[in-house]
Protein backbone atom coordinates (compact mmCIF):
# COMPACT_ATOMS: atom_id res chain seq x y z
CA UNK A 1 0.00 0.00 0.00
CA UNK A 2 1.25 3.51 -0.52
CA UNK A 3 1.38 6.15 1.95
CA UNK A 4 -1.95 7.17 1.09
CA UNK A 5 -3.10 3.85 1.92
CA UNK A 6 -4.25 2.45 -2.00
CA UNK A 7 -3.00 -0.30 -3.62
CA UNK A 8 0.25 0.75 -5.84
CA UNK A 9 -0.44 -2.07 -8.22
CA UNK A 10 -3.39 -0.40 -8.85
CA UNK A 11 -1.93 2.49 -9.23
CA UNK A 12 0.59 1.45 -11.78
CA UNK A 13 -0.81 -0.87 -13.73
CA UNK A 14 -4.48 -0.74 -13.86
CA UNK A 15 -7.43 -2.44 -11.87
CA UNK A 16 -7.23 -5.58 -13.80
CA UNK A 17 -3.58 -6.48 -12.93
CA UNK A 18 -4.41 -7.12 -9.38
CA UNK A 19 -4.74 -10.68 -7.78
CA UNK A 20 -8.12 -12.18 -8.12
CA UNK A 21 -8.33 -12.13 -4.07
CA UNK A 22 -7.38 -8.21 -4.00
CA UNK A 23 -10.09 -7.84 -6.83
CA UNK A 24 -12.44 -9.42 -4.92
CA UNK A 25 -12.28 -7.28 -1.34
CA UNK A 26 -14.39 -6.03 0.11
CA UNK A 27 -16.58 -8.02 -1.15
CA UNK A 28 -18.03 -11.51 0.44
CA UNK A 29 -20.00 -14.10 -2.02
CA UNK A 30 -22.26 -16.75 -0.70
CA UNK A 31 -24.61 -19.00 -2.73
CA UNK A 32 -27.64 -19.98 -0.67
CA UNK A 33 -30.32 -22.25 -1.85
CA UNK A 34 -32.54 -18.60 -2.53
CA UNK A 35 -29.47 -17.53 -5.17
CA UNK A 36 -26.47 -15.31 -4.92
CA UNK A 37 -25.90 -12.90 -1.48
CA UNK A 38 -22.88 -10.62 -1.39
CA UNK A 39 -21.78 -8.94 1.68
CA UNK A 40 -18.89 -6.72 2.89
CA UNK A 41 -16.30 -6.97 4.70
CA UNK A 42 -15.85 -5.16 7.76
CA UNK A 43 -11.96 -5.31 7.78
CA UNK A 44 -12.26 -2.51 4.71
CA UNK A 45 -11.75 1.22 5.97
CA UNK A 46 -14.44 2.32 3.53
CA UNK A 47 -17.07 -0.09 4.82
CA UNK A 48 -16.40 0.38 8.73
CA UNK A 49 -17.16 4.76 7.52
CA UNK A 50 -20.17 3.78 5.29
CA UNK A 51 -18.97 5.45 2.74
CA UNK A 52 -18.83 4.05 -1.17
CA UNK A 53 -22.33 3.15 -3.64
CA UNK A 54 -24.65 0.85 -2.19
CA UNK A 55 -24.68 -2.89 -3.51
CA UNK A 56 -27.89 -2.75 -4.85
CA UNK A 57 -26.67 -0.29 -7.55
CA UNK A 58 -24.15 -2.71 -8.75
CA UNK A 59 -26.00 -6.09 -9.37
CA UNK A 60 -24.31 -6.58 -12.51
CA UNK A 61 -21.27 -5.80 -11.61
CA UNK A 62 -21.18 -8.13 -8.64
CA UNK A 63 -22.88 -11.19 -10.52
CA UNK A 64 -19.80 -11.07 -13.01
CA UNK A 65 -17.31 -10.68 -9.79
CA UNK A 66 -19.02 -13.54 -8.04
CA UNK A 67 -18.72 -15.81 -11.11
CA UNK A 68 -14.59 -14.90 -11.34
CA UNK A 69 -14.42 -14.10 -7.43
CA UNK A 70 -11.45 -16.39 -5.61
CA UNK A 71 -14.06 -17.81 -2.98
CA UNK A 72 -17.27 -18.07 -3.11
CA UNK A 73 -18.54 -20.11 0.13
CA UNK A 74 -22.06 -22.38 -0.52
CA UNK A 75 -24.21 -22.65 1.92
CA UNK A 76 -26.11 -25.88 2.37
CA UNK A 77 -29.24 -27.12 4.44
CA UNK A 78 -29.59 -27.72 6.84
CA UNK A 79 -28.12 -24.93 9.02
CA UNK A 80 -26.91 -25.10 12.11
CA UNK A 81 -28.58 -22.71 14.32
CA UNK A 82 -26.50 -24.24 17.14
CA UNK A 83 -24.94 -27.30 18.89
CA UNK A 84 -28.05 -29.40 18.97
CA UNK A 85 -30.69 -27.83 16.11
CA UNK A 86 -30.30 -27.66 12.85
CA UNK A 87 -32.75 -25.48 10.74
CA UNK A 88 -33.78 -25.89 7.05
CA UNK A 89 -33.48 -22.89 4.44
CA UNK A 90 -37.16 -21.66 4.77
CA UNK A 91 -36.99 -20.84 8.71
CA UNK A 92 -33.35 -19.63 8.53
CA UNK A 93 -34.76 -16.88 6.34
CA UNK A 94 -38.15 -16.73 8.28
CA UNK A 95 -36.16 -15.97 11.47
CA UNK A 96 -33.61 -13.76 9.32
CA UNK A 97 -36.63 -11.81 8.54
CA UNK A 98 -37.85 -11.53 12.53
CA UNK A 99 -34.67 -10.63 13.48
CA UNK A 100 -34.87 -8.08 10.72
CA UNK A 101 -37.88 -6.73 11.82
CA UNK A 102 -36.75 -6.56 15.86
CA UNK A 103 -33.65 -4.56 14.63
CA UNK A 104 -35.95 -2.06 12.36
CA UNK A 105 -38.24 -0.97 15.63
CA UNK A 106 -37.18 2.54 15.84
CA UNK A 107 -39.29 3.07 19.06
CA UNK A 108 -36.53 1.42 20.56
CA UNK A 109 -32.70 2.64 20.67
CA UNK A 110 -30.64 0.46 18.74
CA UNK A 111 -28.71 -1.05 21.55
CA UNK A 112 -31.61 -2.39 23.15
CA UNK A 113 -32.81 -3.67 19.45
CA UNK A 114 -29.30 -5.46 19.64
CA UNK A 115 -30.12 -6.76 23.24
CA UNK A 116 -34.20 -8.13 22.11
CA UNK A 117 -32.13 -10.05 18.65
CA UNK A 118 -30.30 -12.08 21.51
CA UNK A 119 -33.37 -12.77 23.68
CA UNK A 120 -35.15 -13.76 20.70
CA UNK A 121 -32.54 -16.12 19.85
CA UNK A 122 -32.07 -16.83 24.06
CA UNK A 123 -36.36 -18.04 23.99
CA UNK A 124 -36.57 -19.68 20.63
CA UNK A 125 -33.28 -22.30 22.24
CA UNK A 126 -35.87 -22.24 25.28
CA UNK A 127 -38.96 -23.09 23.20
CA UNK A 128 -37.10 -25.84 20.93
CA UNK A 129 -36.13 -27.59 23.95
CA UNK A 130 -40.27 -28.82 24.63
CA UNK A 131 -40.22 -30.21 20.73
CA UNK A 132 -36.82 -31.64 21.27
CA UNK A 133 -37.55 -35.78 20.06
CA UNK A 134 -36.10 -38.21 23.08
CA UNK A 135 -33.02 -39.42 22.73
CA UNK A 136 -30.46 -41.51 24.07
CA UNK A 137 -27.76 -39.41 22.96
CA UNK A 138 -27.98 -35.79 24.45
CA UNK A 139 -25.18 -34.47 22.04
CA UNK A 140 -27.40 -35.53 19.06
CA UNK A 141 -28.21 -33.18 16.31
CA UNK A 142 -32.04 -32.40 16.14
CA UNK A 143 -33.46 -31.00 12.66
CA UNK A 144 -36.29 -28.77 13.44
CA UNK A 145 -39.34 -29.01 11.41
CA UNK A 146 -40.39 -24.90 9.46
CA UNK A 147 -43.77 -24.84 11.10
CA UNK A 148 -42.09 -25.48 14.53
CA UNK A 149 -39.82 -21.89 13.73
CA UNK A 150 -42.78 -20.77 12.11
CA UNK A 151 -45.24 -21.06 15.01
CA UNK A 152 -42.81 -19.46 17.77
CA UNK A 153 -42.33 -16.60 15.42
CA UNK A 154 -45.93 -16.02 14.31
CA UNK A 155 -46.13 -16.11 18.78
CA UNK A 156 -44.04 -13.23 18.82
CA UNK A 157 -45.41 -11.08 16.01
CA UNK A 158 -48.36 -11.40 17.01
CA UNK A 159 -47.51 -9.47 20.16
CA UNK A 160 -45.19 -6.80 18.60
CA UNK A 161 -42.31 -8.67 20.00
CA UNK A 162 -43.43 -7.24 23.27
CA UNK A 163 -42.39 -9.70 25.52
CA UNK A 164 -39.49 -10.00 24.04
CA UNK A 165 -39.03 -5.80 23.87
CA UNK A 166 -39.26 -5.77 27.82
CA UNK A 167 -36.75 -8.42 28.45
CA UNK A 168 -34.46 -6.52 26.62
CA UNK A 169 -35.12 -3.83 28.38
CA UNK A 170 -34.90 -5.61 31.87
CA UNK A 171 -31.65 -6.83 30.51
CA UNK A 172 -29.96 -4.26 29.34
CA UNK A 173 -30.29 -2.64 32.63
CA UNK A 174 -28.84 -4.99 34.86
CA UNK A 175 -25.26 -5.37 35.61
CA UNK A 176 -25.10 -8.86 33.83
CA UNK A 177 -26.61 -8.03 31.16
CA UNK A 178 -23.95 -4.53 31.23
CA UNK A 179 -20.74 -7.58 31.24
CA UNK A 180 -22.13 -8.84 27.65
CA UNK A 181 -21.41 -7.52 24.37
CA UNK A 182 -24.78 -6.81 23.47
CA UNK A 183 -25.65 -4.81 26.52
CA UNK A 184 -23.10 -2.07 26.41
Amino acid sequence: LSEENRCMIHAALGEQEKPQVCLDFPYIFRRTPSGLVVGLSFSCPTVRKGEGSLLETRIDELRARASSAWRCDVVSEPLRFDMTYRLGWASYERLEQALMALLNHEETDFLQRLVACSVLLGILRLWLGNYSRATSDPLAEQYVADDVIESFIAVNEKTGFGDVLRIAAKARGSKAARRTFLAL
